[in-house]
């Protein structure tokens, strides 16, 4: 079984897609090849640039837990693989999953 995220990391990556103009995704629920049903969390992206631009966007935050989230969206990220996604890409954590108490934007 994967680890929830934060909430707070949650929260922001929320605030994040809805910022973006649909640049950033979530997809809590990815299941890719070779995974044989199993799920984990997803970030997908226009375009891979765009994954860096969210340590730009955590700066604006207004997390007073900065230094933390910073370190959890790292670790998240090194743990990712990726793959071609529709239009765009896909970064995903098999080990990471969606905490239950917060929603996922809307489409």
């Amino acid at each position: 079984m994967s680890n929830a995220i934060s909430v707070e990391l949650a929260e922001f990556l929320v605030s994040a897609a809805d910022e973006s103009s649909g640049e950033i995704g979530i997809d809590a629920s990815y299941s890719g090849r070779c995974m044989y049903g199993q799920t984990c969390l997803g970030l997908t992206f226009e375009n891979i640039q765009s994954a860096f631009g969210l340590f730009e966007s955590l700066r604006y935050f207004g997390s007073s837990n900065f230094v933390n989230l910073t370190h959890e969206l790292a670790d998240f990220l090194a743990g990712c693989s990726k793959d071609g996604y529709g239009y765009g890409e896909i970064l995903y954590n098999t080990s990471k999953s969606w905490p239950a108490e917060v929603l996922l934007p809307k489409d």
